[in-house]
């Protein structure tokens, strides 16, 4: 069967048309482009748990700078309701960063970097890059920067974890609110880190010396 030119000229322009959408989709809308990422690391990129496994220290970590010293690790934090910021209780007053200028009702739960983290210092020590347990994952959303060095969010999984508290460092008073986004509150005590700082077999510590 032969095509007309006219009907040929037609599929050609849906054909173009859904790949101009797809580009801008992938390179303009945050969401699609934070899940393809997502999507592809999950895939070919990160080791892959099951809950209660051990994990270790990654070979990103362990190949990094030596003046990379801590595997970071986060927090979920969640936006203070319009009814709970209206009739503040005293005691979240003293901690939260409150800004009224900043209430935002469409504001969504983050992930926050806190001051705690695994010690490369005290990996040496045990010896081992055990730092912990395999709790499952979540997709969250974390501030960070784009290519312009403007703060936006995006979202990716992460992995939560039981640490292993030998080489756990857990300082007190982690987090002062005014690191903290504007009317926002810690969720619970789950820990959270990236899936590239993690691995699923113990690695070579003399890398990490």
């Amino acid at each position: 069967m032969v095509i007309k030119k006219s009907k040929r000229n037609t599929i050609l322009a849906i054909i173009v048309g859904v790949l101009i959408l797809g580009y801008a989709a992938f390179y303009f809308i945050r969401p699609v482009k934070d899940l393809a990422y997502t999507g592809y690391y999950w895939l070919f990129k990160w080791d892959h748990f099951n809950k209660g496994d051990k994990m270790y220290a990654s070979k990103k970590f362990i190949k990094a700078d030596k003046s990379i010293t801590i595997i970071g690790i986060f927090k979920l934090m969640r936006p203070l309701t319009l009814d709970e910021l209206t009739h503040l209780d005293p005691f979240l007053a003293d901690k939260i960063h409150l800004d009224e200028k900043k209430i935002n009702p469409n504001a969504e739960p983050i992930l926050v970097y806190c001051h705690k983290g695994f010690s490369r210092e005290k990996m040496n020590a045990q010896p081992s890059t055990y730092i912990g347990t395999y709790l499952g994952s979540s997709y969250l959303s974390m501030e960070g920067e784009d290519a312009n060095r403007n703060k936006v969010n995006f979202k990716t999984i992460f992995f939560k974890i039981k640490p292993n508290k030998n080489i756990f460092l857990d300082n007190e008073g982690y987090l002062s609110k005014y690191e903290l986004p504007p009317n926002y509150i810690g969720v619970d005590s789950t820990l959270y880190i990236f899936p590239f700082d993690a691995a699923n077999t113990e690695q070579d510590l003399q890398r990490i010396k």
